[in-house]
């Protein structure tokens, strides 16, 4: 990085880069001290609930983290379960029908390919909110853009996981129990849903598990555009202004994070698999 986090605070405040000034918030902030000391002092501080201070802002990094984690959770986890739905049944319908749904599911996924979520949001945000001025992104209440947030990353993620469940039901037709099934008068559409719920649930979950690191920074981008107080819009600018505390905390958070997901994911995949629980 061209300038150190003392550099960054000394010009912050339009203050001269003396060595004194330099030395002083070195000692301060505790950086003269041996690496490994600096970070168990670090570890046993987050395990006391005390996750330090912004060094640019000196605001309580723990307490801005929770004022601004219910806009980036509304966005991953909401995203996230739009694009389950809408990526189920996109998928059940293009294994069961073909045809139009079939098309609906490989025109998603290729959109997800092709415009990436930036440019689709600049669109929405010239057409509800410039064109129509319909919606007031910037002026208005923050979770005007967290509603259109939702959406299009919904939007962007669904194509390519209906594509996994349509491929797992297609499986499923094949099987030999099923076909007996079939050949007893039994409707496909309900054996699918029936018979087929779980183990294509069991393949969507495995799929979902990469997407959840995304809850907390993914939507980054999206947060920036509609200026959305969020823990991502907070991470950009904590990288700008090379405030180190912070990116720590954060990172310690994802992997807070990261390890409760795998935990649950586990749990619902020996639900769905028993074969996994004996």
């Amino acid at each position: 990085m061209p300038l150190s986090p003392q550099e960054m605070l000394l010009s912050a405040y339009n203050l001269e880069h003396t060595a004194e000034n330099i030395s002083a918030l070195t000692e301060k902030w505790g950086l003269d001290r041996p690496l490994y000391i600096q970070y168990f002092s670090w570890m046993a501080g987050l395990f006391r609930g005390d996750w330090g201070r912004s060094l640019i802002s000196n605001i309580p990094i723990k307490d801005e983290l929770i004022r601004r984690l219910p806009y980036s959770l509304s966005i991953g986890l909401g995203s996230l379960f739009l694009t389950t739905v809408l990526a189920f049944f996109m998928g059940y319908l293009a294994a069961l029908k073909g045809g139009l749904y079939e098309l609906i599911s490989r025109l998603f996924a290729l959109f997800s390919q092709a415009i990436p979520v930036f440019i689709s949001s600049l669109f929405v945000i010239y057409i509800l909110g410039v064109s129509l001025a319909w919606v007031h992104f910037f002026t208005g209440s923050p979770w005007n853009g967290v509603l259109v947030s939702i959406i299009l990353l919904s939007l962007a993620s669904c194509g390519g996981l209906s594509r996994v469940v349509r491929t797992h039901f297609l499986e499923l037709k094949n099987k030999s129990y099923m076909k007996r099934l079939y050949a007893h008068g039994m409707k496909e559409s309900q054996l699918l849903l029936k018979h087929g719920f779980k183990p294509v649930l069991y393949g969507l979950s495995g799929a979902l598990v990469p997407l959840f690191s995304a809850v907390l920074g993914g939507s980054s981008v999206l947060e920036f555009i509609f200026g959305i107080p969020g823990i991502s819009y907070f991470l950009i600018e904590s990288i700008k202004n090379r405030d180190y505390a912070v990116i720590q905390s954060y990172l310690f958070l994802v992997m807070l994070w990261m390890s409760l997901v795998h935990i649950l994911f586990h749990l619902l995949q020996k639900h769905l698999d028993k074969r996994l629980s004996a």
